[in-house]
Order: C-alpha cells, then sequence, then structure tokens
C-alpha cells in the first residue's frame, strides 16, 4: 500500500482533513518499520505548511480494513495490534513494538524524541554557564544509562525508554506481555532541562 489515494480512502470516512493531508503534494508519506505487525501497517504522514509542519500517524490492520488514528490514542494502537496480529519472538521485535507505541501515541505539537543515545542530545543555543553546567551534569549522569533496552526470557518484558519529552528528561517504562499487552508509566527524571534534539 504505498500509493497515497489508498490510504486516502481509508481515512477520509474518519477524517476528511487527514485525508486532504495524505493526498496533498506537500505531505511526505512514510511506512514505518514494524516488524512486530504479521498483518498491519503503520504510516506517518508529514505536512510542510507556511506556518508549521503538521504530523499523524496513521494504523492499519488487513482485518476488516481497520484504520486508525493514532497521536494520542493508545487505545486505538492497541486495538491495531489485537487486530494485526502481534509477533514478539525477538528482542527487535519488542523493543521496536515499545518505541513505536511511545512514537506514534505522542503529541505532534511539542518536542517528544525518543533517545538511542545522549548524543541525540545538545545543549540549548546561546547558554548561560548555569546552562552548561547543568547539561554537563546531566550528561555525566546519563549518557552511560541512555540506549535502547534489551529483552529476553518468555516475558512480560520491562523496557526503560529515555525520552525527551516537551522540556524534561523522562523515562518511559514499557511493560509488554506475550499477547502485546502493554502499559506505560512516565517518571520525570530531570524537569526544565536546557536540552534540545541534536538534529
Amino acid at each position: 500500500m504505498s500509493d497515497r489515494d489508498p490510504l486516502a480512502q481509508l481515512v477520509e470516512p474518519i477524517n476528511a482533513e487527514v485525508a486532504r493531508l495524505i493526498r496533498d503534494p506537500a505531505s511526505t508519506v512514510q511506512r514505518l518499520d514494524t516488524p512486530f505487525l504479521r498483518h498491519g501497517l503503520i504510516f506517518r504522514i508529514d505536512w510542510y505548511g507556511r506556518h508549521k509542519p503538521v504530523s499523524v500517524t496513521i494504523g492499519y490492520a488487513r482485518r476488516d480494513n481497520f484504520t486508525v488514528l493514532l497521536p494520542t490514542n493508545t487505545a486505538g494502537f492497541h486495538e491495531l495490534v489485537a487486530k494485526a496480529d502481534v509477533m514478539l519472538d525477538s528482542d527487535e521485535q519488542r523493543v521496536a513494538f515499545a518505541v513505536t507505541e511511545l512514537e506514534t501515541t505522542r503529541r505532534f505539537d511539542e518536542t517528544f524524541l525518543v533517545l538511542r543515545s545522549f548524543e541525540n542530545l545538545r545543549v540549548l543555543a546561546n547558554p548561560t554557564a548555569q546552562d552548561q553546567q547543568r547539561f554537563d551534569e546531566i550528561r555525566q549522569k546519563y549518557e552511560p544509562v541512555i540506549h535502547l533496552p534489551r529483552t529476553d526470557g518468555g516475558g512480560p518484558w520491562k523496557m526503560p525508554i529515555y525520552v525527551l519529552s516537551r522540556n524534561d528528561l523522562c523515562l518511559f517504562t514499557v511493560t509488554l506481555d506475550a499477547s502485546g499487552n502493554s502499559t506505560v508509566v512516565r517518571q520525570v527524571l530531570e524537569a526544565n532541562v536546557p536540552l534540545l534534539p541534536a538534529g
């Protein structure tokens, strides 16, 4: 399903404005890597308008042509997983599930960056001496521990994932069982940090 129009047709009954964005040549349509879904797909739409970009994620399961908008919709993500037949046999599949749940059900109108390493972060532009000192302290404390989790055994699996969420450094703990049921707990580790995404 690489053509925009079939995706737009599936989305139209749910949200005509999102369907219009999918068809707009100013939008990019990206199929996300979802090795944990046997019969499902997730797309990310980025529209670059005059003022600021608009992004949305869309889940699709072959069963019943199930289509769901995922931003701020954890229940919709869980329904997608149930209808698309989840596969969680490998560490890669389990970690991809956790990261994808966080990245696709987030709010897209604020900073949210899943951290693969501390190198994903940088200090604010023109930092004060206090900002630079705090950045250095945060780097020293968290650089050794910020990486994607690893899983083994039969589950349930508890996966700690570090995230820059708005202007807080957070730890999201995703607990996942072998059937694809998950819970997410958010903990603020450092509030109002002088950090920005590195890219």
